[in-house]
């Protein structure tokens, strides 16, 4: 991603605004429709060809880059990629034993405690290291409890159902057209190869081990909520359902952005192994998205090094949910973004509704906080159970947010003190990893409990 023309007119502190910012991507907006069309219809034109985004007090120009242009943005491109690196991994090409699982068709689940870099990616190994912190006496957060299914497992069942040659004949014709820039080209591809995942038979006995793993802690949620008396819909929900995530070697590195590429399946029934084996498949066919393929080839990998991994967790019950950018231990503030609902909502939320989410500033010196800004998106994202006839499980509705009934919106005190226990958390895996300034995501549950579910290392400026 080189550069960003927006659609519609965007608020300086938006998430979009502060990401390109972080990551150093102009960004620009056209805040008329006749704007936006003129945008779209010259990236069309374009599309596949070097550009020049220029942007004055008159407009947005967007043309075809001279040879110089060229010449800068590719000394630029390889300075980039040498710095996409940090001490949780680096952004490596799979080897042969590591894409086979060593030539034996194995497929194993792990206790995500013990994911690593190496064998299930940046984004498992951190959900582990949350675990362990979480652990610790006086720790201010609690974290979901989950298993991985590493590498190598997706290439073992593909190999299992002698379908290995097929997705690496996708995979090969996804990334020759995104390199050429044809859109529907890399669209029938990309949906070829997920298609081809979906349909793979997942071993029974993994998505029972799976499955099986989670019994004693359905059995302590549930009993925590009471079975029902007194706790909230989504506490009850919640209590039985899982998550799956996916964790690849191109995910939640310095210098990427692994978040929204990938598929995060809400909802999973935690009794049934069909569920979670469906789900498992979902999130390892979202490495063959469009937007995966890109990001890839733009890390100088190709499909063929694509490693993935799928996180199943339990479903962490938010009453409200955060992503706190910590700044670093050289940083004395912290800030905090808060929305109703769901984490994995952020941005799909303030990407289709109006608004803002409560935006904090925190003073991690003397625990002062700051209101920046009152949350005013129309709708949240609420965790439902539906009815065994339509097959269980839970799913994520959108609802409309009601913040007559929001302590945030009515109370300073509960501001400052939702404040002090985020700042807390990100203070404590600040000085996890080392100092380096963290992406934190999470929520708050009803009872007031932190869960923090993913930490990563900020993007460099």
């Amino acid at each position: 991603m080189v550069g960003i023309v927006a659609g519609r007119a965007l608020h300086p502190e938006c998430h979009l605004a502060i990401r390109s910012r972080q990551e150093g991507v102009p960004l620009t907006a056209t805040p008329s429709p006749e704007g936006a069309k003129h945008a779209a219809d010259a990236v069309r034109q374009l599309l596949g060809e070097w550009v020049t985004l220029n942007v004055t007090s008159n407009g947005v120009l967007l043309g075809r880059a001279s040879r110089d242009d060229i010449s800068r943005a590719r000394d630029a491109a390889v300075r980039y990629d040498r710095s996409i690196r940090d001490d949780r991994g680096v952004v490596t090409r799979a080897a042969p034993s590591e894409r086979d699982g060593g030539g034996a068709a194995v497929v194993s689940v792990r206790a995500l405690r013990d994911a690593t870099t190496e064998t299930a990616g940046a984004k498992a190994a951190a959900a582990g290291a949350l675990l362990r912190v979480a652990d610790r006496p006086g720790c201010p957060f609690t974290a979901p409890e989950g298993c991985v299914v590493p590498y190598g497992a997706l290439e073992a069942i593909a190999r299992r159902a002698n379908a290995e040659e097929a997705l690496r004949r996708h995979a090969e014709n996804a990334d020759d057209a995104a390199r050429v820039g044809d859109a529907p080209r890399l669209r029938a591809a990309c949906d070829a190869a997920k298609a081809l995942i979906e349909s793979l038979p997942f071993p029974t006995e993994i998505a029972a081990t799976i499955a099986a793993s989670f019994v004693d802690v359905v059995a302590r949620r549930r009993a925590a909520v009471g079975g029902g008396g007194g706790a909230s819909d989504v506490d009850v929900a919640a209590a039985s359902m899982l998550v799956a995530r996916a964790s690849s070697n191109v995910d939640d590195l310095a210098g990427t952005a692994g978040r929204g590429v990938y598929d995060v399946v809400v909802g999973v029934p935690a009794s049934s192994p069909d569920a979670v084996a469906r789900a498992v498949l979902k999130v390892m066919a979202s490495a063959y998205s469009e937007t995966a393929v890109i990001n890839r080839l733009a890390c100088g990998l190709d499909s063929a090094d694509a490693r993935v991994a799928a996180i199943v967790s339990e479903t962490a019950p938010a009453a409200t949910a955060f992503e706190l950018d910590t700044g670093g231990v050289a940083s004395p503030t912290l800030h905090a973004d808060v929305v109703v609902g769901f984490g994995h909502s952020h941005a799909r939320v303030g990407a289709g509704a109006r608004g803002s989410p409560w935006r904090l500033r925190v003073d991690k010196r003397d625990g002062s906080v700051e209101t920046c800004a009152f949350a005013s998106l129309s709708t949240s994202l609420t965790l439902r159970a539906l009815d065994e006839n339509c097959g269980g499980g839970a799913r994520l509705r959108r609802e409309a947010a009601d913040y007559s009934k929001q302590p945030l919106s009515l109370d300073a005190d509960a501001r400052v003190d939702a404040g002090r226990k985020l700042a807390a958390v990100g203070v404590a895996l600040e000085h996890e990893f080392d100092g380096a300034a963290q992406i934190v995501e999470g929520c708050v549950d009803g009872d007031g409990v932190v869960w923090a579910v993913q930490s990563r290392n900020a993007p460099r400026e």
